[in-house]
């Protein structure tokens, strides 16, 4: 048990030198991906369907504060805060030219 605990934190701490371009060790801002990648899809285009979405995240917030559950009161009101910002405020419709969606399963390189 404590080899493969070493062989992990070996690995962790390796430099990400011998990575291939694109990999995820080489991720940066600047090539324009981001942790969660992008969040327009062809589905949540309408503005309904996204409102709903951020609607149940707070509604689910209010759940857990009903119960008194603090700590998963924090984590999904971070997850309504990012999903409001993704999906409200920052999402950019089929019309905008700068748009990026996420690769078909077959289109994607990893």
């Amino acid at each position: 048990m404590a080899g493969k605990f070493c062989l992990i934190l070996q690995a962790l701490e390796a430099p990400a030198t011998s990575a291939s371009p694109g990999s995820s060790a080489q991720m940066t801002q600047k090539e324009g991906k981001t942790v969660f990648g992008p969040v327009e899809h062809p589905w949540f285009d309408a503005l309904w369907r996204r409102i709903v979405l951020v609607a149940f995240c707070a509604g689910w917030t209010g759940v857990e504060y009903a119960f008194g559950n603090i700590t998963w009161v924090y984590i999904m009101a971070a997850i309504t805060a990012y999903a409001a910002w993704a999906y409200l405020f920052n999402y950019k419709g089929p019309d905008d030219p700068s748009r990026v969606t996420r690769p078909r399963m077959e289109d994607d390189e990893g």
